[in-house]
């Protein structure tokens, strides 16, 4: 090989390196790696100007990043409080409706003796409701609803009052 070889080759491989280079992302530390190792000076305080700015603005915006999300994870923990407490609320407004619905006189009595990891909690109120029959009364049967009579008819006050009015009249 001759030394022109040698040359040429070098200048191939460099140039390819400064096409790599270029041709990928780059960090603004490399950037700045970059233009620090050109010839042109003032070129070199522009670009690390604009380098500078653009790092500064993307602290800011880390920073502000970080901030709306420690914001929005306070958020979430105050709704997972919330939540926490609404399915204890209805899981205690269900098991206060299955006693009433046994014949419990004090449900909210017999509400606090209901443990937490109860898994069948229709079991668990048929045995406290032979242990404690005391808190028991008669169960209600609802059949059909509630009885109206015939003969007695509901009224509004302005048709009783014509009914008065007619009846004093004669008609």
């Amino acid at each position: 090989m001759s030394g022109t070889e040698n040359c040429e080759k070098t200048e191939q491989t460099g140039t390819a390196q400064q096409e790599g280079q270029t041709g990928t992302a780059e960090s603004p530390a490399q950037k700045m790696d970059r233009l620090l190792r050109s010839d042109r000076p003032q070129y070199l305080k522009k670009q690390v100007e604009k380098l500078r700015i653009e790092a500064s603005k993307n602290r800011v915006a880390a920073k502000e990043a970080l901030e709306a999300k420690a914001a929005l994870e306070a958020q979430a923990d105050e709704i997972r409080k919330e939540l926490a407490q609404l399915r204890t609320a209805h899981r205690s407004e269900m098991i206060m409706r299955k006693f009433d619905a046994a014949g419990c006189l004090k449900s909210s009595l017999a509400l606090k003796d209901v443990p937490e990891d109860c898994g069948d909690i229709d079991k668990f109120i048929e045995n406290y409701r032979i242990e404690n029959p005391f808190l028991f009364g008669k169960n209600k049967n609802f059949h059909g609803g509630l009885f109206k009579p015939q003969n007695k008819q509901i009224l509004s006050p302005s048709q009783r009052m014509d009914k008065v009015i007619r009846s004093a009249l004669g008609r």
